[in-house]
């Protein structure tokens, strides 16, 4: 047994020492792979999420074909070609969407074994309205360039954009008096309990819009409480849903003593420049 232990580890050292090129076919192989970019697009200087944002990966093999003419002319036929090359995505109201691309990979392989690691060449091409276009070499807003072939899960792309100066100037003369109507009521109208045969007659049901600092409806969204949520200017409309606790002192012995009201409170909060 000793001697088939000795015999084991001198072979082990055998191919480390010549390296498994010696007992093992090894090739390189080069080829493409296909993984998904999540694009999360955010006001830079709020971090609020941006809706309706256009999002194309624009691959090499695109910036290729445009580079030469005789490509285009011979692939007009199939428009759909150059789609592939660069997809296009428009981001949901979380201000995410998610992209297919396909990247160069390359590395080693033997029987059973695959190692490698692919490229994040090309550029993100990003446009919304209000805000200034963006396009950057994909690497750059991932901070590195390459990913092993093993990597399976999306790519995170976080991208911030900058306000148009022209934009930002027509929200502050707009905010000025303009009034929202937020979940179906006007910001400076209130909805109240109307029966007057109830104990709960007068009682709000739906807030007037209230003020709220920034940090405040930041801290409300993570944490996961804010029911509805709207942009309209140069503030976020929000909603939470709160129960109001109403004591009946006069209520008969063996019956509730109170009542229990959702009200929905509605707050606005202005963006950060």
């Amino acid at each position: 047994m000793r001697k088939r232990i000795i015999i084991l580890i001198s072979c082990l050292f055998l191919v480390a020492l010549v390296g498994p090129e010696m007992f093992i076919q090894v090739e390189d192989w080069d080829g493409r792979c296909k993984r998904d970019l999540a694009v999360i697009v955010l006001d830079r200087d709020s971090s609020a999420p941006i809706a309706g944002a256009k999002v194309a990966f624009v691959s090499p093999d695109y910036l290729y074909a445009m580079r030469h003419e005789e490509i285009i002319e011979s692939e007009r036929q199939h428009p759909e070609w150059l789609t592939e090359l660069k997809p296009t995505e428009q981001t949901d109201s979380n201000g995410q969407c998610r992209i297919h691309a396909w990247f160069g990979a390359g590395g080693k392989r033997a029987p059973f074994l695959r190692t490698g690691r692919f490229l994040l060449r090309g550029e993100i091409e990003v446009t919304a309205s209000g805000f200034s276009k963006l396009r950057a070499p994909l690497s750059e807003l991932v901070g590195r360039d390459r990913f092993s072939i093993y990597k399976k899960s999306p790519i995170v792309v976080t991208i911030g954009l900058k306000r148009n100066v022209s934009h930002n100037n027509l929200l502050k003369a707009t905010d000025k008096s303009a009034q929202y109507v937020f979940l179906g009521l006007p910001e400076d109208e209130e909805k109240r309990i109307d029966n007057p045969d109830s104990a709960l007659h007068g009682v709000p049901k739906v807030t007037a819009v209230q003020s709220a600092e920034y940090h405040r409806y930041l801290e409300l969204r993570r944490k996961g409480t804010i029911v509805k949520e709207e942009r309209h200017g140069a503030f976020v409309y929000f909603a939470i849903e709160s129960i109001l606790h109403l004591p009946m002192p006069s209520a008969e012995a063996g019956t509730a003593s109170g009542a229990y009201v959702n009200v929905t409170k509605r707050y606005k909060a202005r963006i950060p420049k």
